[in-house]
């Protein structure tokens, strides 16, 4: 799936190695952005952020692309957010995909956690979603 795939990015010794070999190179899609801002209260533990990001809140086992916002309060952990994402306040992302220019607002959840061996259900958002603040998203649901 893209979210295992995204995973295999992350970690000390990722599966697949982003920066390539002396013989391959990785050519990427790239639009000119000031480089990441990550406040000094902010928190990211394994995660890989790209350029012209902000990060106020915490992140954690994710991928964040160009360009995305995560604010003050807000959580995500185990999850992929694609170009101009934009995380409110207070919200929390876990185990999700969301599409490009996507928006949680403040305080709504999307996706949870999940016991051991229990089956894990990705919650997705299509391009250009909005998820209403204070509103929840459940595991496996797509908007």
């Amino acid at each position: 799936s893209l979210w295992e795939a995204n995973m295999e990015l992350l970690g000390k010794e990722p599966a697949f190695d982003i920066r390539g070999t002396s013989h391959d190179k990785i050519y990427a899609r790239n639009s000119a952005m000031p480089s990441s801002y990550i406040d000094a209260k902010a928190k990211t533990v394994n995660c890989f952020i790209a350029e012209g990001s902000e990060i106020f809140g915490t992140v954690k086992n994710s991928i964040v692309s160009t360009g995305c916002y995560i604010g003050e309060g807000a959580t995500v952990e185990n999850s992929v957010l694609m170009p101009g994402t934009v995380i409110e306040t207070g919200a929390i992302v876990r185990h999700a995909i969301l599409g490009e220019n996507s928006r949680v607002c403040a305080n709504a959840v999307v996706g949870g956690t999940f016991a051991p061996g229990e089956t894990k259900q990705i919650s997705v958002t299509q391009k250009n979603a909005i998820v209403p603040a204070s509103s929840v998203l459940f595991p496996g649901e797509m908007l």
